[in-house]
């Protein structure tokens, strides 16, 4: 038996002991040429999350998503030659979500920006040398969505204007080469760091000053050609761990912050051949924090689950199209749990895919729109000041959460069961689409908010 055969085998047999996590056979949509990296966002404001798909021939694949886990055909729009990192955020201020693509043809970095449709007209661009991946954050606390990009050489910080264009980027972590960057709280100050996979099997961290800038850059041991970082709070302590998905050792490292910018010595755990993407979420809705793999050698993702304590276990592999690159997650079909989307590709100059994995994992806990039941949220649409209301008959109601266009959680809080009506202040965000989870009676209730 071949060695891809055999770890088949043994997955299968760890998927059959571990049947709590279950996600559905991929569904394919092609998208462009030598596609490299997905992003996800609602795009056309239904409320329904679509797919970003960035092509190396220098487009960028939309796919709008119907709100039952299916995608419409892909559109193209120009971008710069050779994308191959994409993300999403509303740069120009307009509370629709734009694009950002690091181009390794002209080295520099191109915005879009969406016209609310799933449109994207013409941007910006500014100059960076070998730019390998792209992240965006508010760095310097001035209410714009600005970028960090990580090259074969430093960091460059980019600060938006609000109005979608860029001042000079300023350097920082010089003298290393970053390959995945991720974005969190690392020293529990309320400001933006960064975390980056790159040279000398390292992730490499830089703390934010809040108005921008950056420390020094440190170092952490990983394994084998790190590809991918991803942030979770792995064991439920409330400080930002790190995850590292290692290409030529086949495992994932976890790193467990100490809430002071600090981690602990790097714990491996398997995953697929050549692992180099991956995503945290809680993919079997236990309350812990799961991962999603990409295993580009074994042409699958694997499902590693999460104990609570930082400690991960296979619990499901499922086939995907040839050569996984990028994987994102979000809920395409609205039923309150995580899928999967995957870019692959077969060849070079060959059609790539998106593929589509959708959750069917038997929670136990039931999703229903919030009309079915007695509570409520007023005014929708509004100025961004709401009000949660249950009735005195209600379920207990655990929490709220809130997640913007692009699925980022910007809002949670824990509810008292006499708290019949809980204010909710969102005028320091931007106008947009918001969605709502509010979870009562072990039920989980769903609505979608319009701040303008």
């Amino acid at each position: 038996m071949n060695s891809k055969l055999l770890l088949f085998s043994l997955l299968a047999c760890i998927t059959g002991a571990n049947a709590q996590v279950c996600f559905e056979p991929k569904t394919d949509y092609p998208v462009g040429i030598n596609t490299s990296s997905l992003c996800h966002a609602d795009f056309d404001g239904d409320g329904n999350i679509d797919i970003a798909a960035a092509n190396k021939t220098g487009t960028v694949s939309i796919l709008l998503g119907n709100g039952l886990g299916g995608l419409g055909a892909a559109t193209d729009f120009t971008v710069g030659y050779l994308p191959n990192s994409i993300c999403s955020a509303d740069f120009n201020g307009d509370s629709i979500a734009d694009l950002a693509t690091t181009n390794l043809g002209p080295w520099n970095v191109s915005v879009i920006f969406g016209d609310g449709a799933g449109g994207f007209g013409s941007g910006s661009t500014f100059g960076a040398n070998t730019p390998y991946t792209i992240a965006s954050a508010d760095f310097n606390g001035d209410g714009s969505a600005d970028l960090a990009v990580g090259t074969q050489y430093n960091v460059l910080i980019a600060l938006g204007n609000g109005g979608g264009g860029f001042g000079t980027a300023t350097s920082f972590g010089i003298g290393h080469a970053y390959i995945s960057i991720t974005t969190a709280d690392f020293n529990g100050d309320g400001i933006v760091d960064l975390a980056m996979a790159g040279s000398s099997n390292m992730v490499w961290i830089l703390i934010g000053d809040g108005n921008g800038g950056f420390g020094p850059v440190t170092g952490f041991a990983v394994g084998d050609t790190p590809e991918s970082v991803v942030s979770g709070d792995f064991n439920g302590d409330g400080d930002a761990d790190l995850a590292v998905a290692n290409r030529f050792s086949n495992n994932v490292s976890i790193l467990l912050g100490n809430g002071a910018g600090g981690f602990a010595a790097a714990t491996n755990f398997p995953a697929g051949y050549y692992p180099i993407s991956l995503i945290s979420e809680d993919f079997d809705s236990d309350g812990n924090t799961d991962l999603a793999v990409a295993d580009a050698g074994s042409d699958s993702v694997s499902i590693l689950a999460g104990d609570g304590l930082g400690s991960f276990a296979i619990a499901g592999v499922y086939a995907v199209d040839s050569f996984p690159n990028s994987i994102t997650s979000a809920d395409f079909n609205g039923d309150g749990k995580m899928d999967l989307a995957l870019a692959t590709v077969y060849t070079n100059n060959d059609t790539g895919k998106v593929d589509i994995l959708l959750n069917c994992t038997a929670t136990g806990i039931i999703q229903l729109p919030l009309s079915s039941s007695q509570l409520m949220i007023y005014p929708n649409p509004n100025n961004g000041l709401f009000t949660v209301e249950m009735s005195a008959s209600e379920e207990t109601v655990e929490k709220v959460e809130f997640y913007n266009m692009v699925g980022e959680k910007v809002y949670s809080a824990s509810l008292l069961r006499l708290q019949i009506s809980y204010e909710i202040d969102f005028s320091t965000k931007p106008e947009g689409m918001y969605f709502a989870k509010i979870y009562a009676g072990g039920k989980i209730y769903r609505e979608k908010i319009l701040i303008q």
